[in-house]
């Protein structure tokens, strides 16, 4: 885990200026890697694209979002192609319609592409319910260990450390984190 002062350098305050619907995710990037707040990013940028195209602006945006934290050449790379593909927003609504029923489809689709072979994120993982109610459980108490560290809770820095140390962590890290006595 890397540590807390080098959080701060991995978001521009122009990137949180431009993205305050992401306010939930700063308070974990001081805590996480930022390798996580990118990919929420990234997950902003697929949903903006998918549900605002109309507003090019929007998906204009989170991409140039993206692409002011984005540290790995190749993903940079992909997604300065893919915003240079997008339909400039001053031109008329129906030349940004017809880009829209024309390139849209495929556009989106590289978007994905690029982002599942550099992140290994967006993928279709298909939950039963069972997984899902498991995954929102582990998160629920995840969310629960943040809240109770950023309270005014009393504990020690040797074990407010175990703890951000240990979040997220798979179950067969953490016993073998417990087995090594870490």
């Amino acid at each position: 885990m890397k540590a807390r002062s080098h959080c701060a350098s991995c978001v521009s305050p122009v990137a949180l200026a431009k993205t305050p619907h992401l306010t939930p995710y700063f308070a974990l990037v001081c805590i996480f890697d930022e390798d996580i707040f990118l990919d929420a990013v990234l997950d902003n940028v697929v949903m903006e694209c998918e549900s605002n195209f109309a507003d090019v602006y929007e998906c204009n945006d989170a991409l140039s979002t993206a692409l002011a934290i984005v540290q790995d050449a190749g993903l940079h790379q992909a997604l300065q192609q893919l915003k240079d593909l997008l339909p400039d927003p001053e031109q008329s609504k129906e030349r940004i319609q017809t880009w829209w029923q024309t390139s849209y489809p495929a556009w989106i689709e590289q978007l994905k592409t690029a982002i599942a072979k550099h992140r290994n994120i967006e993928h279709h993982w298909h939950f039963s319910p069972q997984q899902e109610q498991v995954l929102q459980q582990y998160y629920d108490a995840n969310q629960l260990l943040i809240d109770c560290l950023n309270s005014n809770c009393e504990i020690t820095d040797v074990v407010r450390q175990e703890i951000e140390a240990s979040l997220l962590l798979p179950i067969k890290e953490l016993s073998k984190r417990e087995w090594q006595g870490l």
